[in-house]
């Protein structure tokens, strides 16, 4: 069985974290981003998470193992506005999960060489120069998913 550690407290250097680990797996339903997986790409970590949502901004087949996911209604306690019964979320399959972290274990050396180009090359996109650039051409509308005006709250 792995180490299992579980910290309930400040951690001064995140990285400290990273380093002491060989893999980053999450089963979030929903990411605006995923900063965590992309700082675990940075401290060289294989990342397992699901393909579905904002982390896949930067997580693809080249970088990370993707788990499948289903989406399904998003509860009352998932959402942290207001309610919205039309609203969705992300049920990562269990089953292809556990697969993911045997095939991390089993085929780590040879997963990590193919990721390793592929992860180093989003963690310069993103580093935060990068963002930044990408954040005001988003306001400025020169991405064309990201103009200003076009997302339409639902009602």
């Amino acid at each position: 069985m792995p180490q299992i550690e579980l910290l309930d407290g400040h951690v001064e250097n995140v990285s400290s974290i990273y380093n002491a680990c060989d893999c980053h797996i999450t089963t979030t339903g929903a990411e605006g981003f995923g900063m965590p997986l992309l700082e675990s790409m940075a401290c060289g970590l294989m990342s397992i998470a699901p393909n579905y949502s904002g982390q896949l901004d930067f997580m693809n087949e080249n970088n990370s193992l993707l788990i499948d996911t289903k989406l399904r209604n998003a509860r009352p306690v998932e959402q942290y506005w207001t309610f919205n019964p039309k609203s969705k979320i992300g049920q990562p399959d269990k089953q292809h999960t556990i697969e993911l972290m045997h095939k991390a274990v089993n085929e780590y050396d040879s997963l990590m060489e193919k990721f390793k180009p592929n992860m180093e090359a989003m963690v310069d996109k993103f580093s935060w120069i990068n963002a930044t650039k990408m954040i005001i051409a988003a306001t400025q509308g020169d991405i064309p998913h990201y103009i200003p005006g076009t997302y339409k709250m639902p009602r």
